[in-house]
């Protein structure tokens, strides 16, 4: 596993030193736990990852924790300057689930997404328009003090419970689910699959790296096709323009992928 994560490492190391620079500055940054069920056939099978949503008016930025403590480091490194044993230490204790260089970006202003995923290696990114539709429902209850009301939606094949505060005045939340008129605290879908849980709110002032950058375009579909087929690292037409050279590495790799079947979105919206 370790050999796994320090290829995912430098693979995603050069990638983002090779890739135009652009900063970005947000206002707030607000904490969340994803816990989702990888593998639809193993009940047990669940993972918890902590998320971060970075967020101003015109845009914001949904992310790992892993990947933002990854590209924070990044943004203050000097040019030229080699990452620390101590930094690679301290991102390495974030590294435990299996989403760790996973973004989305939220161009409010344009009412477009970008979802950017590492995927065997290739870093793909899709394009597509705006938040879901939702149900407002009259429904409230409190969470973690913040007094919250309810609405409904559909995603990618699955239905969704939300609640959102007004006392928050921020029309975001986790993964795509923005355009409430307050901050979503908490998300489920009706198969209790995949749960987002708020855990904090600050107004902080960050600045990092754009992360859409260098990736692969595709089309949701062909990203869920890729995202659930097994490498075939052998194969040339398959693609892979970066391999594992140990065949136990890629062996992990294609066993980890059989199992990994319970993507959050499971087709693509009409």
């Amino acid at each position: 596993m370790k050999k796994t994560i320090l290829i995912f490492f430098i693979f995603k190391f050069v990638n983002i030193c090779l890739s135009q620079t652009k900063i970005i500055e947000f206002d707030y940054k607000i904490e969340y736990i994803y816990q989702f069920k990888y593998d639809s056939n193993d009940s047990n099978s669940y993972y918890q990852q902590k998320m971060e949503l970075l967020t101003n008016k015109q845009e914001s930025y949904f992310l790992t924790k892993y990947n933002f403590i990854f590209d924070s480091i990044l943004f203050n490194m000097k040019d030229h300057e080699f990452m620390s044993n101590q930094d690679r230490s301290y991102i390495s204790k974030y590294s435990t689930g299996p989403l760790n260089f996973y973004a989305l970006v939220k161009q409010k202003d344009k009412n477009i997404f970008y979802y950017s995923q590492l995927i065997h290696f290739q870093d793909y990114v899709v394009k597509y328009k705006g938040p879901p539709n939702y149900k407002l429902v009259d429904k409230d209850t409190i969470i973690m003090g913040y007094k919250c009301k309810q609405a409904t939606c559909y995603l990618g094949g699955r239905n969704y419970f939300l609640w959102y505060t007004p006392e928050i005045p921020i029309s975001d939340g986790p993964y795509k689910f923005s355009g409430l008129p307050g901050l979503v605290l908490k998300v489920f879908d009706t198969k209790k699959e995949h749960f987002f849980f708020f855990q904090n709110f600050e107004k902080r002032k960050i600045a990092i790296k754009h992360i859409v950058d260098g990736q692969i375009e595709t089309t949701m579909k062909n990203f869920l096709k890729i995202y659930t087929d097994i490498p075939d690292f052998n194969n040339p037409s398959a693609g892979f323009t970066l391999k594992p050279k140990d065949p136990a590495v890629a062996k992990q790799i294609i066993e980890k992928a059989k199992k990994n079947n319970n993507f959050i979105e499971l087709k693509p919206d009409e």
